[in-house]
């Protein structure tokens, strides 16, 4: 992982000691394996990547992900000998793996090809990238190809996927800013921290989502086409933590050690 994933990890429940470090170029030729399949994957360089974004190390899609393409394509007339890479990479097979409405086999192929993108450094790569995920997940269906999974629609198998694979010991949680880079008032980048004993607010509650739809079910809203913004939002709504340890406010009734989070008292304080 970067280095940039490293600290962010120390800010975690996580036990963790930095025992080396590599350049990313060392990576660059290896064979690795895809946990989920099994297959052997090679490691390629691309300009997109950022280490300040999860591991700093991506899987690449080419099929789907416009970004993921445009790199592989900018590298096929390289001399890549020097990270021991002779093979032709044109020999490289993309795995369709998502079916919508509108694109064949290879989506993020016609998306760069329809909007004439030159490579992965093109301001339009990225109008792709939103162009293609917005239709992938309102209208894709996962292939045969997928196993288990084929038939889900794309906009509901984040969390079962996700749910698989931390069972099955293949992925961990890793928190991130949706939006980056966060800075405090006083000038320094904000990570995400962690906080033992920590309590949240279920708003990802099964039975409660499934409370809150019939009552939207049962309102007017005006708009009407406002209405699927409210079930997007309940759909996306997940725990929040509603508790901290230092500042003015409300003990928590059944926790005396904790106050309620000042953007979580309206919530509450209606309980009590």
């Amino acid at each position: 992982m970067s280095r940039e994933a490293y600290e962010k990890l120390t800010f975690t429940d996580r036990t963790v000691s930095l025992v080396g470090e590599i350049s990313g170029r060392e990576l660059i030729g290896k064979r690795v394996s895809n946990p989920l399949t099994g297959t052997e994957v090679l490691v390629l360089p691309a300009a997109f990547v950022d280490p300040d974004n999860g591991s700093g190390i991506v899987m690449s899609v080419p099929a789907h992900a416009p970004y993921d393409y445009l790199a592989l394509k900018d590298l096929y007339d390289q001399d890549l000998a020097k990270y021991g890479i002779t093979e032709n990479l044109r020999d490289i097979k993309f795995i369709s793996l998502i079916e919508s409405p509108g694109y064949g086999e290879l989506p993020a192929v016609e998306a760069v090809n329809e909007l004439k993108v030159a490579d992965q450094n093109d301001p339009r790569a990225e109008e792709a990238t939103k162009m293609v995920y917005r239709r992938e997940f309102h209208n894709g269906v996962l292939k045969a190809n997928t196993g288990k999974y084929a038939g889900i629609a794309v906009s509901k198998i984040k969390d079962v996927l996700l749910g698989d694979l931390i069972k099955d010991g293949m992925a961990e949680i890793f928190y991130e800013f949706s939006e980056t880079p966060v800075i405090c008032r006083c000038g320094t980048r904000c990570v995400i921290m962690m906080v033992r004993d920590q309590w949240f607010l279920e708003y990802s509650d099964p039975e409660w989502k499934a409370n809150v739809l019939r009552c939207l079910a049962g309102m007017k809203i005006i708009p009407e086409e406002f209405r699927t913004e409210f079930i997007n939002k309940v759909d996306w709504l997940k725990d929040k933590a509603c508790a901290r340890r230092k500042g003015l406010g409300t003990h928590l009734p059944w926790d005396k050690e904790w106050l309620i989070e000042s953007l979580g008292d309206s919530t509450i304080y209606m309980a009590y």
